[in-house]
């Protein structure tokens, strides 16, 4: 027996008052009274939607409380609003499905049309939504669910609300008839249901008044229950949900797969620039010293004594000072040619005529060459291994338009320095002739052996002179010496008195090194060798940092909203469930979905992986992309899990907290 003891209840205003109700265990009880009297909140009462304030409930002498109220719901009692609302990722026959398995009983298609006959429901479609049903044909569909049940007691508001006749009259009958076994409490404003009632209260006054009392069979219902069956809820799914969830996981292996790339170019290229810096030693540094005092606005060069080099030795900060060669050939190359030999003896000729360079200007463009030293302090490396010998660069083998890669010998004509002498000049606004030195220079015949082909910006200089329309040549400063001294016409020249040097500096003192050389003499100026290629790749890392954080931050946005709209979509369903006292395990049965999700996403984004992989060409390295993907989806599966809960929660406080 269901009763109520001294149930008092209020909000802006007082509900009912020390009220005592006692239920039959079978009969078809119907309370009816004006609109606002508390009927739908002394149904929420039965079902604990709306919490007791005073006052207790009992069924079959046992005090229900929120310790054992989802065992009460659970195998006592089946709720059906004025709607008929149901579980909308289910068709008819999932719905009989999921609730047999539930209860552990058995379930077929034969024993579901049993059940939906006994409510005058036959010929219907089971395999479809219970949606193509009308309002009472719902109602009597939600009835057969709670016969198959075997549930104690049937609450319905307003159970005849909406419906015509016909669908009243046969509604009704379903009732009186279930009520012969069963509890069937009913809110009602209709005369026909309550014509048909056993029992009838009224509530008026903050009270609940018996009007009509019928004798009434009372049965003793010795009833066995088990417990719930483990269920894979998150396998019923309407079209609806199905769609969002392939779309969830499609963003989730999109999201996986571009940020764990993306975080592996990331990390390829941060590894290619610290291999550069070390190999570039960015530590160098190029000094040369002014003729005079009055050319501190001009870049121009004059020979340096032993006594400047002592100086700058002594600084703090300096490693070694080697002579460093910047041989330029400034000579037009239109109508010239060089011969390249490659090792296998053929021999090509090769214009100077630069066919991207022209494209890109619009105009006939040659280029030029220039002789860079470089000293085996530097550490210039071509696949993680110091070089020895000469190379040239990208620029100069896209000139030659043939495969370089392992060298080649290229003789040519070059216009070298090979005489140097004073030279006096009088400058507007400047007091006295200043002293300067030229050089004169003569067409060299060179034979030059190269090794291999460097990438464009792997060594090169500050001085913007030699970028743009200069293909170049890397030579060990030794070579380039004997070159200088072979063509030679006097001893004053720069392959015994160099004008620049290669000053290479401790670690990360190459700043506080040029300070002290430049403030030690007013002649002395110093230029860093390179800060091109540093800067680039400083760039295109930020930019990539920028891209990856805006794609991240999309990506895992969309994934919030997706995972809340996924849950707010069913929130219909978890105040059904709840209402059949499930609420304790319907977040392991909906997070089962995360989970499925994250599993999915993993096995497809190995598989979007393997193939990015293949198609890049080898351009990123497995390993780094496989341990980026690694790292990325343990986070991802973390915020993913995450979100979940946070959704469930907060659908859960949103939707099914108390009235």
């Amino acid at each position: 027996m269901l009763r109520l003891e001294h149930v008092s209840l209020s909000y802006d205003k007082p509900i009912f008052k020390n009220v005592d109700l006692h239920f039959p265990d079978t009969s078809l009880f119907c309370i009816h009274g004006k609109s606002g009297s508390g009927k739908t909140t002394l149904l929420n009462l039965l079902t604990f939607e709306t919490p007791m304030q005073e006052g207790k409930i009992f069924y079959n002498e046992e005090e229900i409380t929120e310790n054992n109220k989802d065992d009460f719901l659970f195998y006592h009692v089946s709720y059906i609003d004025q709607d008929g609302q149901y579980l909308k990722n289910m068709t008819i026959y999932q719905h009989f499905e999921f609730y047999a398995r539930l209860h552990h009983l058995s379930i077929d298609k034969e024993l579901v049309k049993k059940y939906l006959d006994k409510v005058y429901l036959e010929n219907i479609e089971i395999k479809k939504y219970p949606s193509y049903l009308s309002t009472g044909q719902r109602k009597r569909f939600l009835i057969a669910l709670a016969l198959m049940m075997k549930k104690d007691i049937l609450i319905l508001d307003e159970p005849t609300a909406s419906l015509d006749t016909e669908n009243k009259e046969k509604l009704i009958e379903v009732l009186k008839e279930l009520s012969k076994d069963v509890l069937v409490v009913c809110t009602t404003h209709d005369e026909m249901i309550l014509e048909a009632a056993s029992q009838v209260c009224k509530i008026e006054n903050y009270q609940i008044n018996f009007e009509k009392t019928m004798s009434v069979i009372q049965k003793n219902k010795d009833k066995s229950y088990q417990k719930i069956n483990k269920l894979h809820y998150f396998k019923y799914k309407n079209i609806k949900n199905k769609i969002l969830y392939i779309i969830f996981i499609v963003i989730g292996v999109l999201s996986t797969v571009f940020i764990s790339y993306s975080l592996s170019q990331r990390i390829t290229l941060n590894l290619q620039t610290t291999e550069y810096q070390n190999s570039l030693s960015h530590n160098g540094l190029i000094y040369y010293k002014l003729p005079d005092a009055r050319y501190l606005d001009w870049e121009t060069y004059d020979f340096i004594e032993n006594e400047d080099l002592k100086m700058i030795q002594q600084i703090s900060g300096v490693q070694s000072i080697t002579p460093y060669y910047n041989i330029k050939d400034f000579h037009h190359g239109e109508g010239r040619e060089f011969i390249l030999t490659s090792k296998d003896g053929v021999k090509k000729k090769c214009s100077y005529y630069w066919p991207r360079q022209s494209k890109n200007l619009g105009i006939d463009f040659y280029a030029k060459i220039v002789i860079f030293s470089y000293d085996s302090t530097q550490h210039i490396q071509l696949n993680g291994k110091d070089i020895q010998g000469t190379y040239i660069d990208e620029n100069f083998a896209e000139l030659i338009d043939e495969d370089v890669t392992k060298g080649g010998t290229l003789d040519l004509d070059f216009y070298l320095p090979t005489e140097y002498f004073e030279h006096y000049t009088t400058i507007e606004g400047v007091e006295g002739q200043l002293r300067e030195y030229q050089f004169k220079d003569e067409k060299c015949p060179l034979s030059i052996q190269f090794n291999g082909v460097l990438n464009s910006d792997v060594y090169s200089d500050s001085d913007s002179s030699t970028e743009g329309n200069y293909v170049k040549i890397f030579m060990p400063v030794d070579q380039v010496r004997e070159i200088l001294k072979s063509h030679a016409k006097s001893e004053n020249h720069i392959y015994k008195h160099p004008m620049t040097y290669l000053i290479m500096c401790k670690q990360d003192q190459k700043d506080n090194v040029k300070v002290a050389i430049e403030q030690a003499n007013e002649l002395y100026r110093v230029r860093f060798q390179d800060n091109y290629h540093y800067w680039g790749a400083t760039t295109t890392m930020d930019s990539l940092n920028l891209v990856m954080l805006f794609a991240c931050m999309s990506m895992v946005l969309a994934c919030c909203l997706l995972s809340y709209y996924q849950l707010y979509l069913r929130k219909s369903e978890l105040k059904l469930l709840r209402r059949e006292g499930l609420s304790r395990i319907m977040k392991k049965y909906y997070m089962e979905d995360f989970w499925i999700f994250s599993m999915i996403c993993l096995l497809a984004s190995i598989l979007a992986l393997g193939i990015l992989t293949l198609i890049s060409g080898g351009i990123f390295a497995m390993n780094i992309l496989f341990v980026s993907w690694i790292g990325i989806s343990v986070i991802y599966l973390l915020v993913l899990i995450g979100m979940g809960y946070f959704s469930y929660h907060l659908i859960w406080k949103r939707v099914m907290t108390y009235d």
